[in-house]
C-alpha cells in the first residue's frame, strides 16, 4: 500500500524528473561516495537523502531509480570494485533481514499479482538488501561508526538551517526539485516543515533516529564532543520544526534510552520488566494496552487515536491477513483506510504472518547483536557507550514504527540501523591474536611479554 501522506510525491511516480541542480548535487555526492575514505563514504548517502527531494528520478523499464537509489547503486559498485566486502560474514541479523525482505517480496507479488507488483517488490529488495550490504561492508571498526557519526553531524547543520528558513518564511526551498509542497503545510497554526523529505513526520523521525548515533561523540576528543553537541542541537531543532508528535515522542525515547546507560549491565532485567509491565497494563486497563497511543498527543491535532485504531483493527482482522497479507484493508473501517501509518501493520498487510514474524525476529537479533558487542571483555568504556547509542537508535525506530510506516528517503533507515547493529559484533568480535614481545629492561634483565589484541579488520598480524 502507498501511504496517503505521500500523495504530493505520487505525481512523479513512473515519470522521469530531472532538474539540473539536482544532477549537480547528485554528481557531487557520487564523487564523494567514490573518492572518500571507506569510513566516510556512507555520509554521501545521508546527504543525498537530506538534500534531494524524492521526485528526482530516472525511470528505466518501469523501475523508478530515484537519485537516492542511484547513490545506493554507486556505493554498491564501489564496495564491489574495491573488494571492501572481503571477510564479511553473515550473522543472525543479516539472515533475518534477508529472509524478511524476501518473504515480504514474494508474498506481496503473489497477493497483488501482475508486473507492477513484481516491479514494486524488486524496488523494495533493492532498497533493503543493498543498503544493508553497503553499510555492513563499509563499517568494519569502532572508529568507522564514530567517523559516520561525525559526518552525520556535519550534514545535520545545513539541514537545520534550511528547516529554520522554511519555518520563518513558510516556503520550502526544496520544492524546486518536486515531490514536496512549495507552501509549507500548517496545522493548528503551526508550520510543519519537511525540507527535502516526503513528509514532516519523516523529516523529524529521520533525524531523531540519527541523534543517538551522534551522541556517541560525547565520549571522545574535545572536537568530537563539540561536533556531537552541534549535531544534537541540529537534530532536536529539526524535530521541533516538523511540529509532529512522532518525532517529539521519539525524542523522549532517546532521552530515556541514553539515561539508562548506567544500568547497561542489567538491560535484560529492564527489558523483561518493561514487557511484564505492558502485559500487566493490558489486563488492568479497560482498553487494550495499545490504546495508550491515543493518550499521547504532544502537539495540537495529533492523530494518536487513529494510530490506536489501526492496531486494533489489525488485531481484530487477523484472519484477513495472516496467510500472505491483505489486498485491501480499507474494508476494515467504515470510512475506509487510506494510510497504514504503522510499520508493523504494514509488514503484516504486505506479507502476512511470516513476514511480520521475521520482521520482529530481525529486531530481536539486532538488539542481541548490540548486547553481544557490549559483553566483549576487550570493549572499552567508550566502545560500550558507542554500542549503547546504536542500540538506542534501534529503540527509537522500534517506537516510531508504531506511528509511521516509512516511505520516501526514510525507507533507508530500517536497513541502515539494522546493518549498524549487525556490524557491532563483527567490529568488537574480531578474533584476538597473540603477539610476543622480547626485550631487556633498563637494568639489562631480559623479559618476555605476551600482548593480546583484536586482529585488524582486513586481516594481517598484530604488530
Amino acid at each position: 500500500m502507498i501511504p496517503l501522506l505521500a500523495q504530493s510525491s505520487l505525481d512523479f511516480v513512473g515519470v522521469t524528473t530531472v532538474e539540473p541542480l539536482a544532477v549537480l548535487l547528485a554528481m557531487a555526492f557520487a564523487a564523494a561516495a567514490c573518492l572518500a575514505p571507506r569510513r566516510y563514504a556512507l555520509v554521501a548517502l545521508v546527504a543525498c537523502a537530506c538534500f534531494i527531494a524524492p521526485a528526482q528520478r530516472v525511470v528505466v523499464g518501469g523501475f523508478d531509480m530515484t537519485f537516492l537509489r542511484i547513490m545506493v547503486g554507486v556505493l554498491a559498485v564501489r564496495v564491489v570494485v574495491r573488494s571492501e566486502y572481503r571477510d564479511l560474514r553473515a550473522g543472525p541479523v543479516d539472515v533475518a533481514v534477508g529472509a524478511w525482505a524476501l518473504v515480504t517480496a514474494i508474498a506481496f507479488s503473489i497477493l497483488h499479482g501482475g508486473t507492477a507488483a513484481v516491479v514494486n517488490r524488486l524496488g523494495f529488495l533493492y532498497d533493503v538488501v543493498l543498503v544493508h550490504f553497503i553499510v555492513r561492508a563499509l563499517v568494519r571498526e569502532w572508529d568507522d561508526v564514530r567517523a559516520l557519526a561525525r559526518g552525520i553531524a556535519v550534514v545535520a547543520l545545513p539541514v537545520m538551517c534550511f528547516m529554520l528558513v522554511e519555518k520563518s518564511t513558510g516556503r520550502n526551498l526544496f520544492a524546486v526539485f518536486g515531490g514536496v509542497p512549495e507552501i509549507t503545510r500548517e496545522r493548528y497554526g503551526r508550520l510543519r516543515c519537511q525540507g527535502a523529505f516526503a513528509h514532516p513526520i519523516l523529516a523529524g523521525t529521520f533525524w531523531v533516529v540519527m541523534l543517538p548515533v551522534m551522541c556517541s561523540l560525547l565520549r571522545g576528543s574535545h572536537r568530537d564532543r563539540l561536533l556531537g553537541i552541534a549535531g544534537i542541537v541540529a537534530a532536536t531543532t529539526i524535530a521541533w520544526t516538523s511540529a509532529s508528535s512522532t518525532p517529539l515522542i521519539a525524542l523522549l525515547v532517546v532521552l530515556g534510552g541514553l539515561g539508562l546507560f548506567t544500568m547497561h549491565r542489567r538491560v535484560r532485567w529492564l527489558a523483561a520488566g518493561g514487557g511484564v509491565g505492558l502485559v500487566g497494563l493490558h489486563f488492568m486497563m479497560q482498553a487494550p494496552v495499545w490504546h495508550l497511543l491515543a493518550r499521547m498527543p504532544l502537539v495540537p491535532g495529533s492523530t494518536g487515536w487513529y494510530r490506536y485504531l489501526i492496531i486494533n483493527e489489525f488485531v481484530e482482522h487477523f484472519g484477513d491477513w495472516w496467510l500472505i497479507g491483505s489486498r485491501d484493508p480499507s474494508g476494515w473501517f467504515q470510512w475506509g483506510l487510506p494510510d497504514i501509518a504503522n510499520q508493523y501493520v504494514a509488514n503484516g498487510v504486505n506479507g502476512g504472518l511470516l513476514a511480520f514474524g521475521l520482521f520482529i525476529a530481525a529486531i530481536a537479533c539486532a538488539f542481541a547483536a548490540v548486547g553481544r558487542s557490549m559483553r566483549r571483555p576487550d570493549a572499552t568504556p567508550r566502545d560500550l557507550w558507542l554500542a549503547w547509542c546504536v542500540g538506542v537508535a534501534l529503540l527509537v525506530n522500534v517506537a516510531a514504527w508504531f506511528a509511521v510506516a516509512y516511505f520516501g528517503q526514510a525507507v533507508m533507515l530500517t536497513p541502515f540501523i539494522f546493518a549498524l547493529c549487525a556490524a557491532l559484533p563483527a567490529v568488537a568480535g574480531r578474533p584476538l591474536v597473540l603477539c610476543t614481545v622480547r626485550g631487556r629492561a633498563g637494568n639489562g634483565t631480559p623479559f618476555v611479554r605476551r600482548l593480546v589484541g583484536p586482529a585488524p579488520a582486513g586481516g594481517g598480524r598484530l604488530r
